[in-house]
């Protein structure tokens, strides 16, 4: 039932987003243009990159047979566990260097504080 009334977001009318961490009138460049959705991902109004590859790949004319897009929808989802697992490597081999960056500056400390004399410890 049309009212005549245009209900638009901020993000729709382009109207500055504040950041809710940020200091009382300031507002963070970065979410001038994004919003947050319901499901809590960012997302932007207007997009300007052009559309990703595997996105490119579920365009579909009418003349695909479900099976093609069934087998086209398993690949994109085996590529796209293999790139998380890689993913996953890179992240834990980060972990291990961060504890044992960690593990050093606390052997670090603990000998400069030995070294100290008793009445600076």
């Amino acid at each position: 039932m049309p009212t005549g009334v245009e209900v638009t977001t901020p993000v729709e009318q382009r109207l500055p987003v504040r950041n809710p961490t940020a200091a009382p009138g300031k507002r963070a460049n970065s979410m001038s243009q994004s919003t947050i959705s319901s499901n809590g991902h960012s997302s932007t109004a207007h997009r300007e990159e052009p559309i990703p590859a595997e996105r490119r790949q579920t365009r579909v004319n009418e003349a695909v047979t479900p099976e093609e897009l069934i087998e086209r929808h398993v690949e994109n989802a085996r590529r796209q566990l293999a790139e998380a697992r890689e993913s996953l490597k890179a992240g834990r081999r980060r972990v291990v260097q961060l504890e044992d960056a960690l593990a050093n500056w606390e052997r670090f400390a603990a000998e400069v504080r030995r070294q100290l004399p008793p009445e600076r410890r």
